[in-house]
């Protein structure tokens, strides 16, 4: 999964160099997350308030189908942030300006949806059954409205309402974290640090875990191996020094405005191809 997550950010440089050669001007991409879920294969996020853009990118599909998301999605949301930046962000997301993009810059197709086959990520293991019979296989969430009664519905050819008949197991496919770094610059790490990290790697597998901070408030690491469920074992925790481990697959920087140091340690561990967030501490106030 490493070498496909180096290769799709390879593609998005690359991306964003042939787009400045078109235009003869610079763009800005302040990240490339690879947190996506769902059905989408990839998403372009502007924020106003911080006048940012990222792209998100679905692990899970990019892994399914490596050359569609890399050749295809990659480019599709490289051509909303030019268009953005090039016409203003008042024009249409799939509109004119973005299919000129995608055709003249990158010479594809202005497709608005992958054809990516997504049962796998987006589940229908709920069975219903019908007077024909027949067989309905519904999501969750469609499921939930049937048995808290707030939807019915019927089959189109009996017109005979669909009754719950059992959930197929499905086949969940693990995500690992090999080795996570956390760290904390500017501020104490804190209980609230450990419960931002259990929400931001629920669904994962953690193999290992290094810490790097400039304090710890009361029982940060300790909340951290009881969030995680994590073993004492696989945790490492120490001082921030002038280096950061090596081999690490994701990364977690808690990190005050500004703070230069922490942004150019982010941007090396992305060149070698690691996972990275970059966000403020909890509660930071200024």
């Amino acid at each position: 999964m490493v070498d496909l997550v180096r290769q799709a950010t390879d593609k998005v440089r690359e991306s964003l160099c042939i787009a400045e050669r078109h235009f003869s001007k610079s763009f800005t991409l302040d990240d490339v997350l690879f947190d996506l879920g769902g059905k989408a294969a990839g998403q372009l996020v502007y924020s106003r308030k911080r006048a940012s853009y990222k792209i998100r990118i679905n692990r899970s599909l990019l892994q399914k189908d490596p050359n569609h998301v890399i050749n295809q999605t990659i480019p599709h949301e490289v051509s909303h942030l030019v268009a953005f930046q090039v016409y203003g962000l008042k024009i249409a997301p799939h509109g004119r300006e973005w299919q000129s993009v995608m055709r003249d810059v990158f010479g594809l197709r202005p497709d608005r949806c992958h054809s990516i086959d997504t049962s796998s990520v987006s589940p229908r293991p709920f069975v219903y059954t019908c007077t024909c019979p027949k067989l309905f296989r519904l999501s969750k969430r469609m499921h939930t409205k049937l048995a808290t009664k707030r939807r019915t519905y019927k089959c189109k050819q009996c017109l005979g309402p669909l009754v719950y008949s059992h959930e197929e197991k499905l086949h969940v496919e693990s995500r690992v974290m090999e080795h996570l770094l956390v760290v904390s610059k500017g501020q104490p790490f804190s209980a609230e640090h450990a419960k931002m990290l259990r929400d931001l790697v629920k669904g994962f597998s953690v193999g290992r875990v290094s810490v790097r901070y400039e304090g710890v408030r009361g029982k940060g690491i300790r909340s951290l191996i009881s969030a995680l469920k994590l073993d004492e074992s696989v945790v490492s925790a120490e001082m921030i020094g002038e280096s950061l481990p090596g081999a690490v697959s994701h990364a977690v920087f808690f990190a005050c405005p500004g703070d230069e140091r922490s942004l150019l340690a982010a941007k090396k561990l992305r060149e070698r191809s690691a996972v990275v967030r970059v966000l403020r501490h909890p509660g930071y106030e200024g």
